[in-house]
């Protein structure tokens, strides 16, 4: 699906920063929030948002949004030359829309965070490899990055 995308207005930072928090305190499996477990909440939030904050201050952000409305996000990304720091879709438009419709000129070759929403971010980017292995007899498959990319943790790095 193609939807028009803009540069994230004044009104969608709070957004934007709201949903990039609560991914990381609930993602699915072994989930981000194992990396929180314990920390207190108030700082979590506090650093969390200087964290975003400086991430959209500095970075490349494109926001999708309903063709009949510009203020309805669909989804969003954060990235900067080659290099993905963050993307989200609303769940309603997962399957419908992924963030390679967001990056779709952006030739990504690195990313700077990891978690399982990572592999959710990856479907139908250029190069991503389906993993399929046998674990206690059953079948799990996961997205791998394309071959080349380079994982270069400092998501907590401002």
């Amino acid at each position: 699906m193609s939807l028009p995308l803009r540069a994230p207005k004044h009104d969608d930072v709070g957004y934007i920063i709201d949903t990039w928090r609560k991914s990381f305190l609930g993602g699915p499996g072994w989930s981000c929030a194992l990396a929180v477990k314990g920390c207190d909440s108030e700082h979590y939030f506090t650093e969390m948002n200087r964290t975003i904050r400086g991430y959209l201050s500095r970075c490349d952000v494109r926001v999708a949004h309903n063709p009949n409305d510009p203020d309805h996000i669909v989804g969003y990304v954060c990235f900067s030359g080659r290099e993905f720091h963050y993307g989200y879709i609303k769940k309603d438009f997962r399957g419908d829309v992924t963030v390679s419709d967001l990056l779709k000129d952006v030739d990504i070759d690195s990313y700077t965070f990891s978690c399982p929403y990572l592999e959710q971010l990856l479907l139908g980017l250029r190069g991503c490899r389906l993993e399929i292995t046998q674990k206690n007899g059953r079948e799990e498959r996961h997205w791998l990055p394309p071959e080349g990319w380079r994982f270069t943790p400092r998501f907590s790095v401002p």
